[in-house]
């Protein structure tokens, strides 16, 4: 499995970013993830929360991973919690466990806001 965890934090959140983008790689490297954290917008004309639908849709377009996870730049992995993430737990392993995130895969989208 091919999975990809994305963050994007400007640097209006430097603070969030600097906690949470070494965990979430440190994370990612454990485990044989992608790391994509990114600092820039995808488009200056809208807020910055709009980039992580163009960041999603990439991955998906290119079909770069299998599975695509965002993670907003204000959340982290518990150290307790750093197991291994499997789709075949279902979307509420993600927002209960890992993180309160929704849930990407290519040519679909799940939304794992619903705990």
């Amino acid at each position: 499995m091919n999975l990809s965890v994305l963050s994007i934090a400007t640097d209006d959140f430097v603070k969030f970013r600097e906690a949470s983008f070494p965990n979430k790689s440190e994370y990612c490297k454990v485990h044989g993830y992608n790391w994509l954290g990114e600092t820039k917008t995808r488009d200056s004309g809208r807020p910055a929360s709009w980039s992580k639908i163009l960041a999603l849709a990439e991955l998906c377009r290119t079909k770069e991973c299998d599975w695509a996870l965002w993670t907003d730049a204000d959340s982290a992995v518990p150290i307790a919690n750093m197991r291994r993430i499997s789709p075949s737990h279902g979307a509420n392993l993600f927002s209960k466990t890992i993180f309160p995130t929704r849930v990407a895969r290519a040519g679909g989208f799940s939304s794992s806001d619903s705990a």
